[in-house]
């Protein structure tokens, strides 16, 4: 049975729904105002809430923000009840995240309709959760052992070596084994670092784990993230005359975090899949409100119509090119322009090379 929070200040109003759910097999969980609203729920997660706006101590848009604020909740379903509602008032509730609106008076077959139509794409949501992290168990069963393990193993194999023999080593091949051991560890962090952030993303979390915070919620600088990410790519690979970069400055509304990750993920992307000798080319320019960015490279390229096997802890294209990894870069990418509706084409020929085109809205105030 399924519990329903009742958070209303008139006790006949509030009585009179706690009969109707509970004719209709639910429980209900009644709340004289906002406050104790609160109260209970430190006690009990409902799986609905039916909420007055207009009451005393405190009204139903704090509840809402105190319920939204809090991400153990914050997927709760939330329907407003009020007497009258003006347009700005009901925009603002949707704003706040308020699932619908019901009108008093009310009849009690409009009021259980609500609640059942909000329950049912509650629960599709959580089955669609489940099913996400069973595959996500089933993903990661299969290839984080391995992946974690190959430069695990390096670097605890590289050391114990180095700490019985280093007396009678040469001072250059103590230095190529500490550069094995920088170099597998730098490896780990970013397999551990890519994970992270790719569950978080699939999850539909509100934060990332990233390393480091940048609390501004637009970038200043794109086009100097981007030739910092594809020029240490470039000198990791050796290819640093292969590198074309021609980027204008913009002040964008992305995160720094989420277009420096999308920025590092195309820049491995291009020299990972590209040989030796090939150009990567680079380059923005500003169209109308949009920061328009395009990476090119002249590698292996891949068949289009296997676009869908672009996904985490899946290596596209591994028959054809072993790789290290989990396969989350490009995966990354393309779960962070899902969540922040931003515009991303791939353009691919197997054997003559790729290009990404994505667009970034300016921020209004530099336009």
């Amino acid at each position: 049975m399924k519990n329903i929070l009742v958070i209303e200040d008139e006790e006949f109003v509030r009585e009179t729904i706690s009969d109707m759910l509970e004719i209709e097999g639910y429980i209900p969980i009644l709340a004289k105002n906002g406050e104790a609203g609160l109260d209970c729920l430190t006690q009990i997660k409902p799986d609905l809430i039916l909420c007055d706006i207009n009451m005393p101590v405190m009204d139903g848009y704090e509840v809402l923000e105190r319920l939204k604020s809090t991400e153990s909740l914050s997927n709760i379903p939330f329907i407003f009840l009020t007497a009258k509602a003006s347009n700005d008032d009901m925009r603002r509730g949707m704003e706040l995240g308020a699932d619908d609106y019901i009108f008093k008076p009310f009849k009690a077959r409009d009021l259980l309709n609500a609640i059942n139509t909000r329950l049912e794409v509650y629960d599709r949501s959580k089955v669609m959760t489940e099913t996400k992290l069973d595959e996500l168990r089933l993903q990661l069963a299969s290839s984080l052992p391995h992946e974690f393990r190959t430069p695990l193993n390096v670097i605890l194999a590289t050391s114990q070596f180095l700490h019985k023999k280093m007396d009678m080593m040469e001072k250059n091949e103590i230095k190529d084994m500490i550069y094995n051991i920088v170099n597998s560890g730098n490896r780990l962090s970013k397999l551990i670092s890519n994970y992270l952030v790719y569950t978080n993303l699939l999850l539909n979390k509100e934060e990332l784990d990233f390393k480091d915070k940048v609390f501004t919620n637009y970038t200043i600088d794109p086009e100097d993230m981007i030739e910092n990410s594809f020029l240490r790519m470039a000198s990791e690979f050796e290819r640093m005359e292969d590198v074309e970069i021609n980027c204008v400055p913009a002040v964008i509304d992305v995160y720094p975090e989420y277009f420096l990750k999308i920025a590092d993920e195309l820049a491995s992307n291009a020299f990972k899949f590209s040989k030796d000798g090939t150009k990567i080319n680079v380059s923005t320019y500003i169209e109308g409100e949009q920061y328009i960015m395009i990476v090119k490279d002249r590698g292996i390229g891949f068949d289009l119509t296997k676009l869908d096997e672009i996904g985490g802890f899946k290596q596209f294209g591994r028959k054809t090119m072993e790789q290290q990894g989990m396969g989350l870069g490009l995966a990354i990418v393309k779960l962070v322009c899902q969540r922040f509706d931003l515009y991303i084409k791939i353009d691919s020929v197997p054997n003559e090379g790729t290009t990404f085109t994505l667009k970034f809205p300016i921020k209004k105030e530099s336009v």
